[in-house]
């Protein structure tokens, strides 16, 4: 993954596929980032903010009230679907094994983070790959056209 922001996956809408969006509570953490200057842009952008991932990550920090600042952030967001997230975001933790909140949340955010890294690999793949008679051919399995070679 390129950069604190990264895709995580994402989302079939009415208008088509939004990319998830994820590293937005890390900006805010780590670098003082605003969260809703991110969520206006990621409107602006037509962007889907992961707040799964959002919230493992803050889950997943030391102090307790990092997640419950996460939550309010995730409330004064403007997004349509606060409890539905809270609510699925809730029911994933207690399905884990993890003996505590905390490393439940980790294991949330790993997932998120291994997600992300697929998807990335998917885009670069993209990237360096080329068509020949119809189907996509990466660089090291082009044979330069010649049979056999």
């Amino acid at each position: 993954m390129t950069g604190p922001l990264y895709t995580t996956g994402f989302v079939k809408t009415e208008t088509g596929l939004k990319p998830l969006i994820g590293g937005i509570y890390a900006m805010k953490d780590q670098e003082g980032f605003p969260v809703e200057i991110s969520v206006m842009y990621c409107q602006e952008k037509d962007i889907l903010i992961d707040w799964y991932e959002f919230l493992a990550d803050a889950g997943r920090q030391t102090s307790a009230d990092k997640f419950l600042d996460a939550e309010k952030e995730l409330v004064n967001s403007g997004c349509k679907h606060v409890a539905e997230i809270k609510a699925k975001f809730a029911f994933c933790v207690m399905q884990r094994s993890e003996p505590t909140f905390r490393e439940n949340c980790q294991a949330i955010w790993e997932e998120k983070q291994a997600e992300a890294k697929k998807i990335e690999q998917f885009f670069k793949a993209l990237e360096t790959a080329k068509h020949v008679d119809g189907k996509i051919v990466h660089p090291e399995e082009d044979s330069g056209g010649c049979p056999g070679t």
